[in-house]
């Protein structure tokens, strides 16, 4: 989901002054953002390579959960759009596209004779194969 940063806040140490370290001793930055897509409430992360450069008013995608604490109030958490996940979308985008280009197709051949009215508005499988030898331009 693209989320519009409204404001943004990073620490590196808790409120007693400790810095932040994982299980095995590596220090960690925390990353906090109000978006203008969930108004006021905070969604939580991690800074990276990727986050460090993220300012107020930014546009970003990233992928965002609600989480029910042992204490039973819901937060918001973040994690980047992994590049596997950005391929998918972008295939699935490019699939319909084609989709809608063959209707299109289908739709110009029909208006010259080319295609029987009941393929018009078909996609994908259930389009016959159209060869550009068959097409009227």
């Amino acid at each position: 989901m693209e989320i519009t940063i409204t404001k943004i806040h990073r620490a590196d140490k808790d409120k007693e002054g400790k810095a932040y370290v994982t299980k095995d001793g590596r220090p960690y930055t925390r990353l906090g953002l109000q978006t203008k897509e969930h108004g006021t409430s905070w969604l939580s992360g991690f800074d990276n390579y990727t986050t460090k450069n993220w300012k107020e008013g930014d546009t970003v995608d990233v992928e965002v959960t609600k989480v029910s604490s042992k204490d039973g109030k819901e937060y918001l958490n973040f994690k980047m759009v992994s590049e596997n996940d950005k391929l998918w979308k972008m295939c699935a985008y490019l699939q319909q596209q084609i989709n809608d280009l063959k209707k299109g197709q289908a739709d110009v051949l029909r208006n010259f004779g080319q295609v029987p009215d009941d393929e018009v508005g078909k996609v994908n499988e259930e389009l016959s194969e159209v060869k550009e030898v068959d097409l009227p331009f």
